[in-house]
C-alpha cells in the first residue's frame, strides 16, 4: 500500500479538487484569452452585419422594417459592446448579458417583422446565423469571464 491509499476519502477529494495556486494563474490566463477571442468574433460579426446588407443585397425586404436597419442597429450595438469588452474582459457583465438578449432578438426580428419580398430569404438567413453565432459566443464569454472573476 502507497501512503496515499492511507488517506482518508475527504482527503484524497480535497488532493484533488482543492484550489491549486500553481494552476490558476493558467486557468485565468486561458478564461482571458477565450474572453477576448469571443470579443474578437463578436466584433467580426458586427462588421459583417453592418456590411451584409449590401453585400447580400438586401435593402429592401418588404413590410415593416427592412433588414437592413436591424442589421446596421444590431450591428453597432454589438461592435460598441465588443470595444468595450476588450478593454474590459472579466468585467463588462450587462454588455455580455445584453448581447445575449441582442442576439435573440436578431433571430427574433425577421419573424417579427415579417420580412417579405425577394431577398427575405438571404436577410432571414443571414440575421439567424449571425445571431445564432453571437448568442454563443456571448455564452461562452459570459462562462469563461465568471471563471476568470472566480480566479481573481
Amino acid at each position: 500500500m502507497t501512503a496515499s491509499d492511507q488517506r482518508t476519502p475527504r482527503e484524497r477529494y480535497q488532493a484533488v479538487f482543492a484550489p491549486r495556486p500553481e494552476l490558476d494563474g493558467a486557468a485565468r490566463a486561458s478564461a482571458r484569452r477565450v474572453v477576448l477571442g469571443t470579443d474578437v468574433l463578436t466584433l467580426l460579426a458586427a462588421v459583417w452585419l453592418i456590411a451584409a446588407p449590401y453585400v447580400l443585397s438586401y435593402t429592401d425586404t418588404g413590410l415593416g422594417i427592412d433588414g437592413y436597419r436591424t442589421d446596421a442597429a444590431a450591428g453597432a450595438l454589438f461592435g460598441l459592446a465588443a470595444l468595450v469588452r476588450l478593454g474590459h474582459p472579466f468585467g463588462a457583465i450587462a454588455l455580455r448579458v445584453g448581447c445575449l438578449a441582442m442576439a435573440a432578438w436578431l433571430v427574433v426580428a425577421p419573424f417579427a417583422f415579417g420580412y417579405g419580398g425577394g431577398t427575405a430569404p438571404r436577410a432571414t438567413a443571414n440575421e439567424v446565423a449571425v445571431g445564432v453565432l453571437v448568442g454563443v459566443l456571448a455564452a461562452v464569454s459570459l462562462r469563461a469571464g465568471a471563471i476568470g472573476r472566480r480566479l481573481s
